[in-house]
C-alpha cells in the first residue's frame, strides 16, 4: 500500500510586512488562489470606505499567485489601520483578508544639497504636530559641536508644517 500526505491550502493575501510608512510601496502576495482567474482586491480605510479606485480585479498566475502593488497613504498624523479583502468572483468561497498599518513620518530637508559661504539655508518640514513647537538642531560638522543658538524651537503651522532660514555665515 502506498500512502501520501498533502496539505489542503486556503488562498491567502499578505503584505511583505505588518507596518508601512506613508508613500512607501505596499506589495499584497497572492497564494493558492486557483490558477489564472480574476481576484478582486478591495482596500479599505479606517472609515470603511474603500481606497480610490478600489476594488479592482487582478489575474492569478498559472501556480495560483499574484503581486499586487499600492502606495501606502498615511491618514491624519497617527497609524492608519488598513483591511484588505479579497475573492474570487466566480468562486465566493475563495476569499482571504489581511491587515496592515501605514504611519506617517516627520520630515524635515533643505532646499539645496550644497551651500556657499554666507548663503541662508531654508529649511522645511512636514507631518508634524499642527501648531506645536518643534525642537531643531543644527550641528555643525566643522568644530563637531552645535551651531550657535541652537537647539532652537520652531512653530508648526496649522497643517504640521515647519519653515525656518539659518545663515551659514557664521560657520564658512
Amino acid at each position: 500500500n502506498a500512502t501520501t500526505t498533502f496539505d489542503i491550502v486556503r488562498a491567502q493575501i499578505t503584505p511583505t510586512k505588518d507596518t508601512y510608512n506613508n508613500g512607501e510601496t505596499v506589495y499584497l502576495i497572492g497564494k493558492y488562489w486557483d490558477r489564472n482567474v480574476n481576484v478582486t482586491i478591495d482596500i479599505i480605510n479606517y472609515t470603511g470606505q474603500s481606497e480610490e479606485n478600489y476594488a479592482l480585479n487582478v489575474s492569478s498566475n498559472s501556480t495560483g499567485g499574484f503581486v499586487h502593488m499600492w502606495t501606502a497613504r498615511a491618514i491624519g498624523f497617527s497609524g492608519v489601520l488598513y483591511n484588505v479583502t479579497s475573492f474570487q468572483p466566480n468562486d465566493l468561497t475563495e476569499n482571504a483578508a489581511t491587515n496592515f498599518t501605514v504611519v506617517r513620518l516627520a520630515d524635515i530637508e533643505t532646499d539645496k544639497d550644497y551651500y556657499l559661504q554666507k548663503e541662508l539655508i531654508n529649511i522645511t518640514g512636514s507631518s508634524y504636530s499642527p501648531d506645536s513647537l518643534v525642537t531643531l538642531w543644527v550641528k555643525s560638522l566643522d568644530n563637531g559641536g552645535t551651531a550657535l543658538g541652537y537647539p532652537k524651537s520652531i512653530a508648526t503651522n496649522s497643517i504640521g508644517e515647519l519653515n525656518h532660514t539659518f545663515n551659514s555665515s557664521n560657520y564658512c
